[in-house]
């Protein structure tokens, strides 16, 4: 049987890269593409992973249309022309269809098809056996979703971006932001990915604090910011939260009117 889906843009369910090579949303896109090269208008059904009902089922004419069309000629032979091209349609989705079936066997690697029947045999064979193309792409989907390195990748990117992102809240104690990234610093351990590094941890923090309401924690944070290509610039995310906890504190008490003492011990982050 001739190539109908290139080797080359096969799905490796449950393998991923950081390039984004190997993800659903390119294999769908895959599907599309080469489905309309390989079957036309019928291509469209990995668009929506629906067969329409037209593909299925000739058409019907009412009660209404087959008694106009016996007293009229011209809608006679329109009516006719209706069925007989619904009807054409069908047959050819009848025929195509087990093409398809092969077209969606040939978009993964035979090592993918080997990690589908691990998990989802019967399904699998149920739909291969019907040429049920919408359940053997549904079942793909599923299984490189939730299959070895691509859900492990996944859950590190997420991690690590959501790390990236996080953003502070204004009203927010330093000691309390702290805390939050360090709940997202355990969810980058218990994925197993890697944190990003340190001296970039630190940009992050004085950047999401250099608008900050308090005008001593804002001129600290420039202080760091001023360091940012020197060698003096710090390192530790956790020492200048620290640094920032400490300075906040002092600050609230002297709001408050009282005298802070000469040493204030530093608040622990956990």
């Amino acid at each position: 049987m001739r190539e109908l889906f290139p080797s080359s843009a096969r799905l490796a369910i449950g393998g991923a890269d950081t390039k984004g090579t190997n993800t659903v949303e390119q294999y769908q896109n895959a599907l599309l593409r080469y489905g309309k090269q390989s079957f036309g208008m019928f291509g469209d059904i990995f668009k929506d992973l629906e067969i329409k009902d037209e593909y299925l089922r000739p058409y019907k004419p009412t009660e209404e249309q087959k008694a106009a069309a016996g007293v009229d000629r011209f809608l006679e032979k329109d009516l006719f022309n209706l069925i007989d091209s619904s009807k054409k349609i069908v047959d050819d989705f009848r025929m195509i269809r087990p093409k398809m079936t092969a077209f969606v066997l040939q978009s993964i690697t035979p090592a993918g098809e080997e990690k589908i029947k691990e998990r989802y045999r019967p399904e699998w064979t149920k739909a291969i056996n019907e040429d049920d193309i919408i359940a053997m792409v549904k079942l793909i989907i599923i299984c490189h979703s939730s299959t070895g390195k691509a859900s492990e990748f996944t859950d590190k990117f997420i991690a690590v971006e959501e790390y990236r992102n996080f953003s502070y809240k204004e009203g927010t104690s330093i000691a309390e932001y702290a805390s939050q990234l360090y709940l997202l610093d355990r969810k980058i351990l218990q994925v197993g990915a890697d944190h990003i590094p340190a001296r970039e941890q630190v940009y992050i923090v004085i950047m999401k604090l250099k608008e900050h309401k308090n005008l001593a924690i804002r001129a600290k944070v420039m202080e760091y910011l001023s360091k940012m290509n020197k060698p003096d610039f710090p390192t530790s995310r956790d020492e200048v939260l620290e640094s920032l906890i400490e300075l906040e504190t002092l600050s609230n008490l002297t709001l408050d009117g009282i005298q802070p003492p000469h040493s204030v011990s530093c608040i622990s982050l956990y």
